[in-house]
Order: C-alpha cells, then sequence, then structure tokens
C-alpha cells in the first residue's frame, strides 16, 4: 500500500476546453437548424402565397379557380408559416450570440421558454 498512488478525484486537465468545444457545436447545429427551418417555412409562405392554379373541373371547358385565400385552411397555413418564420427570424441572432459566447446561460434559457411557447401557441391553435 506504500507504493499506491493517491486516487484524485476531479475532471481530467483538458475536460473543460472539450465541455467548450460539445458546447459550441451544440449552438452551430441549431443556428443551422433554425436557418433551415426559417428558410423552410419562409419559401412556403411565400409559394402558397403566391400560387394561382387553375384547374378544369368536371369538362374542360369548365375551370377552377384556386388561391391560398379561397378556404380559410389555407390563409391559416399561410399566415402560420409566415409567423413562425418571423420568429426564426428573430431567434437567429439569440443563436449566433450563443456561438460567440458558449458558456452563456441565460441566452440559453431564453431560447427553450421562447420555443416552448411558440410550440404551445401553434398546439393550441391547431
Amino acid at each position: 500500500m506504500k507504493g499506491d498512488a493517491p486516487v484524485v478525484l476531479g475532471e481530467p486537465k483538458g475536460y473543460t476546453a472539450q465541455k467548450a468545444g460539445v458546447k459550441r457545436g451544440i449552438a452551430i447545429l441549431d443556428f443551422i437548424l433554425r436557418l433551415v427551418g426559417f428558410i423552410g417555412t419562409l419559401s412556403s409562405a411565400i409559394m402558397m402565397a403566391t400560387t394561382n392554379e387553375t384547374l378544369p373541373f368536371f369538362t374542360q371547358f369548365i375551370r377552377f379557380r384556386a388561391e391560398y385565400n379561397d378556404l380559410p385552411t389555407f390563409t391559416f397555413f399561410v399566415v402560420a408559416n409566415a409567423a413562425v418564420s418571423a420568429y426564426f427570424l428573430l431567434s437567429l441572432p439569440l443563436s449566433i450570440f450563443n456561438i460567440l459566447r458558449s458558456s452563456a446561460k441565460n441566452s440559453r434559457i431564453i431560447l427553450i421558454i421562447f420555443d416552448t411557447v411558440i410550440i404551445l401557441h401553434l398546439k393550441l391553435v391547431l
């Protein structure tokens, strides 16, 4: 027992740097997902709002013209996608802040609270 080295409990030397790298990687992934979500919801809202379809109905001479504001469901789809894309746009700067300062905890908590509120709001509306 005299020759055994004492057991030291704690973190290895490079562990804090590794932990910061993981936090930065998660922040970058969060930013990329928010950017993809913004592009997707904005493009779907624009495509749905600008579409103008004319379809033959029963025969070729009777035509049905469809726009997004003909049905309330389509109108809601455009408005909901526009609202979510605006939320993504407003949350992107906070996500960039999390990349630059990966040790910031309050901004991550704010993002989690806002994400939860928007999900609960959409659940109640739908």
